[in-house]
């Protein structure tokens, strides 16, 4: 299904659950209206080398989108959905992979990293946007924000990187947040502190009592 929807080079995607409100179904005596999982679509966001992006499609990506129907064929194209602002640091040079959270009917996150150009290219960040869901499979997205990670030099590591021999890696991406026991939990990706060079990865975790943050590693 990503490749049927792809406009560019895509790497990694979300898909989430969405809920339709403009869809008129004429129903009979014998034919009950269905229900509201029956009427379910789907947002689906990928990373993807723009066509008007130069150099290497993971240095210059941006989030495309599709709205799905409940056999995953494709309603809707939405284009570049998120793109490098070159005004707003963190994400100023290329976006990387995120999640979607449906927090109510109407309301959904999307969380996803983000870095600046060279020298900082491998200097990673993770903020959110906060979508509201209109008619006609609309989107309204609200300005995107940073998240706040506390503590991170505490547990994790900057690792070096076979390409860029001359940069440290502050490797922060892949956000998965879920709620349990009162809190949000999210899943990350990040380097341990580990003396196993060049092999650091780990999945990383930080908990906060808002959605939105902050968090603490």
């Amino acid at each position: 299904m990503i490749q049927q929807i792809d406009q560019g080079r895509s790497d990694a995607a979300t898909l989430e659950q969405l809920f339709n409100h403009d869809i008129s179904i004429q129903t009979t005596p014998h034919q009950p209206a269905p229900s509201k999982t029956a009427l379910s679509k789907y947002l689906l966001l990928y990373i993807q080398g723009g066509k008007d992006l130069d150099g290497v499609p993971w240095q210059r990506g941006e989030i495309g989108g599709a709205i799905l129907d409940e056999d995953l064929s494709v309603i809707k194209h939405l284009g570049p959905v998120f793109q490098p602002d070159r005004d707003d640091h963190w994400r100023s040079s290329r976006l990387l992979a995120g999640s979607l959270r449906l927090v109510n009917e109407n309301t959904l996150y999307f969380f996803y990293g983000g870095s600046p150009d060279r020298p900082n290219l491998l200097h990673e960040y993770i903020g959110f946007c906060k979508g509201i869901i209109r008619d006609n499979h609309e989107i309204d997205w609200q300005a995107p924000q940073l998240i706040e990670f506390l503590d991170w030099e505490k547990y994790y590591d900057y690792s070096d990187h076979p390409l860029m021999p001359d940069q440290r890696h502050r490797q922060l991406r892949d956000p998965f947040p879920i709620f349990h026991e009162g809190k949000y939990w999210m899943f990350l990706s990040a380097a341990a502190k580990t003396n196993s060079q060049p092999k650091k990865g780990c999945i990383g975790l930080a908990v906060a009592d808002q959605l939105e943050g902050p968090y603490t590693l």
